[in-house]
């Protein structure tokens, strides 16, 4: 009973046989039946499908529209013979069998390849307030169109304002959303701005697979933007991501940029003006050159979109590894935040050399809390009121590194960690920092 097949099949069985009067009454011909059927079918499974999926493909309609009668027509009535004729032959000589085998496996790979490139239509997971009120506006309509007191389409009036409303939500709130997403042993930050104008992401984790024999690995790995990020952006309704900064090109940094970029439309990519090292950098960027996004190599001194300023790298050096970070400084709703990569001491000199006053009121822990970073001038400096800290629980690496855990502790700095708290959302309305754990 939990599964969502179960529950998606017995539901719209259960619709079809209530609004079966309904649909001999206002639907005379058999394509009008069809349709009757068809959005039934769609709109009892819709509310479950949004709040499991996030996302729904108009697609889905004019496939059911050949699928309900190729099924009722087709397959039910090979597979009855098929049982039948098995009394007599076996499976491998029955041509029922085997007819619907050569109907059903193309027809499936068809699906499969019109789902991969069809539209979808990211609403986000609605609460659970409004998936109420979507199946309230589903009862009404077949209470009302079953006494024929109203034409269909007009009953279809109050599921599509609910459904409407739900959709809009996320662009009628106040405040920005900063979220440090639990992506394991690796880092990425969510920023989402007032009635959503703008959306930016900072890093997007990545799996390290340690693995090294070919027999040793999963048929199907693991990718935090895959199976981490993509669905929180778009459990939050989020389409389009105004800016992508990738850090640096360790992989638990990029690791998962080019299953977000397949899937969510990136307008700008970010990325240090530094040396390219790495083959995983080398086929990311070349990625990032085959999407929609635009490329830009950052240094210090560059300002996006008046909100973020890049601190880090500068050009008087050819920095490398972790001291290559992305460093950014941002000023939101009044409450400033320093976003630092995998910053280790050599890049915090550097920056407190060019950036001596240098201060905010939240501090992203460079480096997961490695005892690399995070050194004690640079911390007395900045003088954070709260510290992220993005790290696995249990890792390898035993970050966060007790020393800098208790440097933190000693400073009564505030800490938010994903081992410990998974993903964090603070919501920053008027200088007010409100933070939650987010249980995605």
């Amino acid at each position: 009973m939990f599964q969502l097949g179960f529950q998606l099949s017995f539901l719209v069985s259960f619709s079809l046989i209530l609004l079966r009067n309904a649909i001999e009454l206002q639907a005379h011909s058999y394509f009008t039946r069809l349709c009757s059927v068809t959005m039934i079918a769609q709109l009892s499974g819709l509310p479950l499908i949004f709040y499991h999926f996030f996302e729904w493909s108009p697609l889905s309609l004019v496939l059911n529209l050949l699928y309900i009668p190729f099924v009722s027509l087709v397959v039910l009535p090979l597979s009855f013979m098929g049982v039948l004729l098995h009394l007599l032959l076996p499976f491998s000589v029955n041509p029922f069998i085997f007819l619907l085998d050569s109907l059903i496996v193309p027809m499936h790979a068809g699906v499969l390849i019109l789902g991969r490139n069809a539209f979808e239509w990211v609403v986000g997971q609605p609460p659970l307030i409004c998936i109420a009120a979507m199946y309230g506006a589903i009862i009404f309509m077949g209470i009302v169109w079953e006494n024929n007191k109203i034409r269909l389409l007009t009953s279809l009036l109050p599921i599509i304002v609910v459904i409407g409303i739900t959709v809009f939500l996320p662009y009628m709130r106040s405040g920005i959303v900063v979220t440090m997403l639990d992506v394991g042993q690796g880092d990425c930050i969510i920023i989402e701005f007032p009635y959503r104008k703008a959306v930016y992401v900072i890093d997007t984790g990545g799996h390290l697979d340690f693995s090294n024999e070919e027999w040793m690995k999963k048929r199907e790995q693991f990718n935090t933007g895959k199976d981490i990020v993509v669905p929180y952006l778009k459990a939050k309704g989020i389409s389009t991501v105004t800016g992508l900064f990738l850090t640096h090109g360790d992989h638990d940094h990029i690791g998962g940029a080019a299953e977000i970029l397949n899937a969510i439309h990136v307008k700008e990519v970010f990325y240090p003006n530094t040396s390219i090292e790495k083959d995983n950098e080398i086929e990311l960027l070349k990625t990032v050159n085959q999407s929609s996004a635009n490329l830009r190599f950052v240094t210090k001194g560059d300002i996006i979109s008046e909100h973020f300023y890049v601190l880090h790298p500068s050009g008087e050096k050819q920095w490398s590894g972790n001291d290559s970070s992305i460093v950014l400084f941002a000023e939101l709703e009044g409450i400033s935040f320093l976003f630092t990569g995998d910053l280790e001491e050599d890049g915090e000199k550097m920056l407190l050399q060019q950036y001596p006053n240098i201060n905010a009121d939240v501090l992203k822990v460079g480096h997961h809390g490695s005892i690399t970073s995070t050194s004690d001038l640079f911390l007395e400096t900045v003088s954070p009121r709260i510290a992220l800290i993005s790290a696995g629980v249990n890792n390898r690496f035993g970050h966060p590194h007790p020393d800098i855990v208790a440097k933190l502790d000693e400073l009564n700095i505030l800490m938010l960690r994903t081992d410990l708290n998974g993903s964090v959302e603070m919501k920053i309305v008027n200088g007010d920092v409100k933070w939650e754990q987010s249980f995605e």
